[in-house]
C-alpha cells in the first residue's frame, strides 16, 4: 500500500512527517516477536515473487529455512513497549530562538551602556570647563569676604566702649541688647 500523499499544505506535510519519524521510533522500542510460522512463511514467499518479477532477475535458488526468532514465552506473544531507544530530538529552533534573543538583550544592553558612557563623559567635560570659573569666583569671594570682615572688625563697638559713652555699666548694656524689660525707658534710650 502507498503512502497517501499531501498536495501543497507545508502544515499537513510537516505533520506527516512528524508522525512518520514517531512511528519509525515506535517500531524500535517494543519488544520482538515472533510471527506465526504460516504468517512468516506467507511474507518471504511474495518477497521472492517481486524478486521473480523484476526484469533481468533470475529466479533465486531455494532458501534455506530460516531460524525462527527467539521469544521469552512462545505460547503467548506480547507487544509490550520498552523504553525508548533514543529519546526525540528537541525541536532546535527552539534552541536558536533562545540564543536569538540573547543576543538581542546583550546587543541592545551594550547599546544603552555606550549611549549612557557617552552622556557621562560629555558631563565630564561639561563640569570641568564649569570648574575653572567657578574657582575662579570662589576666590574673589573670600577675599571680598576677608575685606568685609576687616572693615567689620574696625567699626565695631565693643560693649565697655558703648557703657562709657552712654554712662552705664556694661550689664545695663548686655541687657537691653539681649531686650530686657526690666530696662529703665532713659536708660535704653541712652543706650
Amino acid at each position: 500500500m502507498a503512502p497517501p500523499t499531501t498536495a501543497g499544505c507545508a502544515t499537513c506535510s510537516q505533520r506527516r512527517a512528524e508522525a512518520e519519524a514517531d512511528l519509525a521510533t515506535f517500531a524500535l522500542n517494543l519488544a520482538p516477536v515472533a510471527p506465526s510460522s504460516g504468517g512468516r512463511e506467507r511474507v518471504l514467499a511474495r518477497i521472492r515473487a517481486a524478486r521473480a518479477a523484476l526484469p533481468g532477475e533470475t529466479p533465486a535458488p531455494a532458501p534455506a529455512p530460516i531460524a525462527p526468532l527467539a521469544s521469552p514465552n512462545r505460547s503467548a506473544p506480547t507487544a509490550t513497549p520498552r523504553a525508548p531507544a533514543m529519546a526525540p530530538a528537541p525541536r532546535r529552533w527552539a534552541r536558536y530562538a533562545v540564543a536569538a534573543v540573547a543576543i538581542i538583550a546583550a546587543c541592545v544592553g551594550l547599546g544603552l551602556i555606550s549611549r549612557q558612557d557617552a552622556r557621562l563623559e560629555t558631563m565630564s567635560r561639561q563640569i570641568q570647563a564649569m570648574s575653572g570659573p567657578i574657582q575662579a569666583t570662589s576666590g574673589q569671594i573670600e577675599s571680598t569676604s576677608r575685606q568685609v570682615s576687616a572693615v567689620a572688625e574696625a567699626q565695631r563697638l565693643t560693649s565697655e566702649q558703648v557703657a562709657a559713652v552712654a554712662g552705664v555699666s556694661r550689664a545695663t548694656v548686655s541687657r537691653v541688647v539681649n531686650g530686657w524689660t526690666s530696662v529703665d525707658a532713659d536708660m535704653r534710650a541712652r543706650v
